[in-house]
């Protein structure tokens, strides 16, 4: 059976890493049908996907890559979709973890001020949906699944297939969630407890 949805937003898949889930990945696109399917940065591994800057406003067999674009809901909320990397205070003031691919979320909730780090990227990209005057925003780049409300701004970050295994999806009525695929299933993986849903309606 076909788990149906309006949309579907994963970033951080990784591909070309021993560690990236294919299975789970796979397992999950094969039995989800949506109207809208929005990749939504590092697909390939690390920041390599910048190299697609160049192509910037192309349409590939059906797929448009931008550098951003905005969502409209179910619901009629405008969402920024954006991959966040350029918020990353760490990889713009160090260049060369860009080649090593992005920072595994075991090293980051480890690392000194990690926490600190997550805020400062969830804060940095609110504050750009604020300026844009948009909802809400659906990012990723930092391999943390979250849903949460801050002033009004829906945050949402869709996680990665490396850790997690997980995405935010868009209902038929323009309510989101956070989807961790494994626990679902049951596959073997142990993802990061799910931060709790939200809907995509701001204050």
């Amino acid at each position: 059976m076909k788990h149906k949805y309006r949309s579907v937003f994963i970033s951080d898949v990784h591909l070309g890493t021993k560690d990236v889930r294919n299975d789970c990945l796979l397992n999950f696109l094969n039995t989800i049908e949506a109207e809208y399917i929005y990749l939504v940065g590092d697909i390939v591994d690390g920041n390599h996907d910048e190299r697609l800057r160049d192509y910037i406003g192309s349409n590939l067999n059906d797929v448009i890559i931008r550098e951003d674009t905005i969502h409209v809901t179910r619901d009629n909320k405008k969402l920024l979709v954006i991959h966040g990397d350029e918020f990353d205070s760490v990889v713009m003031t160090n260049k060369w973890l860009v080649y090593f691919g992005a920072l595994s979320n075991f090293l980051k909730m480890r690392a000194k001020k990690a926490v600190q780090y997550i805020e400062n990227f969830e804060n940095a990209v609110i504050h750009e949906a604020k300026r844009r005057g948009v909802d809400g925003v659906v990012c990723g780049h930092i391999h943390h699944p979250a849903m949460k409300q801050v002033d009004g701004i829906t945050y949402a970050n869709t996680g990665d297939w490396v850790e997690n295994c997980t995405a935010v999806v868009e209902n038929k009525n323009g309510h989101l969630e956070v989807l961790h695929w494994a626990n679902i299933h049951e596959l073997d993986v142990q993802p990061i407890p799910a931060v709790a849903a939200a809907t995509s309606k701001a204050a």
